[in-house]
């Protein structure tokens, strides 16, 4: 005990560091708990833990402020999902017109568009039951084209924000709650516009306007799929790049080269920084008589502050351009610039306004990343082999130089890997090689490229900085898409799971965060992560919420469907669940082996398993049966899954998927373990009575 405390004690300096990571813990704890009776023990545990801890040393003090800054992201996560509160939409689904005005519109990239309403009247609806905002995703291309501030009428078909598709996955209907959105639909007419946008007048609208504007004409001017790389990267319009494009930059780890973040804002401040000081010091007047760099740094926070507004100043764009603003206020005050007491400082002030970003696959994949490279930065490892000294010659200070980014893309592949396992069941294994070449290409003749061609459209453009940039995005798309077809790019991975997630970015952290032999317990922390994940077992049955789909995993690892027709999303979120591809799809009623039996007709689907010795009967109910033949189907029957409600007397062996029981579980998986009771999860058991869950019944 004496050992751990003096090890602890001689990380004195590196205390702080752990206190995002504490309020962060106390957050995800909040989310992670199904109702306010444990929200309100996570509370009184913590609390308690850190009076009882505070007399105890230096060691106890630690733990004392731990416990503190844990319940303070209890009770912030708990007060800004209370603060956030608004109506959702009251029906399970129905077609209601409505009325609002556009608050943001986008075209994807399949040519669907997506609007969000600002509601002004919902049909049939009390002012109490109507949602503040509503997201509609047409099927297609819209025949009216939409501006932002537009009034429309619509008649759609709507439902409250659908919840997990799998038990654990991913839920939208949290991420709605917390921006506003009570109602999601399609549109079953065509819309009308009631009033056209009113002319821009404040700076938001103008600056919005610009965006538009800005986008449309890199798309046009450049051209083809460069040009709509080149409006994502300077505007945050995705909707110019394909799907085949964006499958292939995840694909090959190039994903984050399309969506702003610190990387982008890190090159714009850091080519503004260099130019403003290198011009400045161009005059010796200047450069003896002012404090050049501190007019330079001036420089780059005002271009970090206006490529944040033009990127459409999304969360982790902001975040990144907060990160940057604190170095640069750091560079000013002569503090070192890059730091991991910057790093917490950031995630610390993000997770105090916005505690919702801690669940934000951007949110960890920013942080982790940086966390990770910074502590390599500041490493003896990186000290001794990374950095270049005044003695090294132009062949050394390149080996260096290839050395530094070949090793931090390997630290920033092990930080962020588990995030993407976790997010995205799926991890690129070619990420390194394409970063290598991807990264120089994008820091010193795409990033600015794209800053000439903005500037140059205040004259109409100039023709060979287009054809510059339209030839390096060209070879960026060539790039992924080369890496992406390589044999083995993509690896994936079954849905990892809370606890072993947590114990894998634990290590992690721990892995970063400290300096002495006390960091060496990180790896321990996440290989038992890596072990935990590897014997999570896959279900054995998935049922949809709707009672509409259901799959089962065959013994070559393949999933068959009860249909290919309906319930695409469904179907490729269970894909991702289980690990696979859709090249492991088949239809159930085509599949056949020794352990699977089934036999389906017009009015069910009989499904039988072998798992373990023993055989599962799982029936699908198509249609509604006669008693007698439903009586025979109850008894003999594991398993059963209804469109409607069933009869209380129809009691499977082992589980009655009908209305009402789906309505009380949502979607479930079943795994069928060799002990003979099966291990089912269910969507709903897991969201508990989280306010955007209660909301919505």
């Amino acid at each position: 005990m004496r050992r751990a405390e003096a090890a602890v004690l001689s990380e004195r300096e590196q205390w702080p560091l752990w206190a995002p990571v504490a309020l962060g813990s106390g957050i995800a704890m909040w989310f992670a708990l199904p109702a306010a009776q444990f929200w309100g023990a996570a509370l009184a545990v913590a609390l308690g833990s850190a009076l009882l801890c505070w007399r105890l040393g230096a060691l106890g003090r630690l733990i004392g402020w731990g416990g503190l800054l844990v319940a303070l992201g209890v009770a912030l996560a708990w007060a800004r999902a209370e603060a956030v509160r608004a109506p959702v939409f009251p029906l399970d689904g129905a077609a209601r017109v409505v009325t609002g005005i556009v608050d943001s519109h986008e075209t994807l990239g399949d040519g669907r568009e997506r609007v969000i309403l600002r509601i002004e009247d919902i049909e049939r609806l009390t002012p109490g039951e109507t949602p503040e905002r509503v997201r509609l995703t047409s099927r297609g291309a819209l025949e009216v084209p939409l501006k932002r501030g537009a009034k429309v009428r619509v008649k759609a078909w709507l439902q409250p924000p659908p919840g997990p598709s799998v038990p654990g996955g991913y839920d939208f209907a949290r991420r709605a709650w917390f921006e506003g959105i009570g109602a999601v639909g399609v549109p079953l007419g065509d819309v009308t516009v009631v009033m056209p946008p009113p002319p821009a007048r404040g700076i938001m609208e103008r600056l919005e306007t610009a965006r538009e504007t800005l986008s449309a004409r890199l798309r046009e001017r450049i051209g083809g799929e460069a040009g709509g790389m080149a409006a994502a990267l300077v505007t945050g319009d995705r909707s110019g790049i394909s799907d085949e494009v964006t499958e292939a930059m995840r694909n090959s780890g190039l994903a984050h080269l399309v969506s702003i973040s610190g990387l982008h804002i890190g090159m714009v401040t850091g080519l503004v920084f260099l130019l403003t000081r290198r011009v400045l010091a161009l005059s010796p007047w200047l450069a003896l008589r002012l404090p050049l760099k501190t007019y330079a740094a001036l420089a780059a926070a005002i271009a970090a502050v206006a490529y944040t507004l033009i990127a459409g100043s999304s969360l982790p764009t902001v975040r990144s351009c907060i990160a940057t603003l604190i170095v640069l206020a750091g560079l000013l005050l002569g503090r070192e610039a890059i730091s991991l007491r910057l790093v917490a400082a950031g995630a610390g002030l993000i997770l105090l306004f916005r505690p919702e970003a801690v669940l934000s696959p951007s949110f960890q994949l920013s942080f982790a990343a940086v966390t990770g490279l910074v502590a390599l930065y500041q490493s003896r490892f990186a000290e001794r082999w990374l950095r270049r000294r005044e003695t090294d010659g132009r062949g050394r200070s390149a080996l260096r130089w290839a050395a530094g980014l070949i090793v931090s893309s390997l630290v920033a592949e092990a930080m962020l890997s588990p995030i993407a396992i976790a997010h995205f069941n799926q991890t690129g294994v070619y990420g390194v090689i394409a970063n290598f070449v991807a990264i120089p290409l994008t820091s010193i003749l795409i990033m600015p490229g794209l800053m000439l061609a903005v500037a140059a459209e205040s004259i109409g453009g100039v023709p060979w900085v287009t054809e510059v940039l339209r030839w390096a995005l060209d070879l960026l798309i060539g790039i992924a898409r080369s890496v992406a077809a390589w044999d083995g790019a993509v690896m994936r991975w079954r849905a990892l799971g809370g606890g072993p997630f947590s114990l894998m970015m634990l290590g992690l952290i721990w892995l970063c965060l400290w300096r002495t032999r006390l960091r060496l317990l990180g790896l321990g922390l996440t290989a038992a992560g890596l072990v935990l994940a590897a014997m999570t077992p896959t279900p054995d049955l998935y049922v949809s919420a709707d009672g509409g789909l259901m799959a089962v995993r065959l013994e070559d690892g393949r999933m068959a469907f009860s249909s290919l027709r309906r319930g695409s999303f469904t179907r490729a979120m269970w894909l991702e669940d289980s690990g696979l591809d859709a090249r492991a799809v088949a239809r159930l009623d085509e599949a056949a082996g020794p352990a699977l039996v089934q036999e389906c007709d017009e009015g069910l689907c009989r499904v039988s398993l072998n798992r373990h010795g023993d055989w599962r009967r799982i029936v699908w109910l198509k249609d509604w049966l006669d008693n007698p033949v439903l009586a025979r189907v109850c008894v003999e029957s594991d398993v059963i899954i209804a469109p409607r409600g069933l009869p209380r007397w129809c009691q499977p062996k082992l589980l009655k998927l009908d209305e009402a029981g789906r309505k009380r579980l949502g979607a479930v998986t079943v795994r069928f373990g060799p002990s003979g009771t099966p291990d089912v999860q269910a969507a709903q058991t897991q969201r508990g009575r989280h306010p955007w869950v209660t909301a919505a019944r």
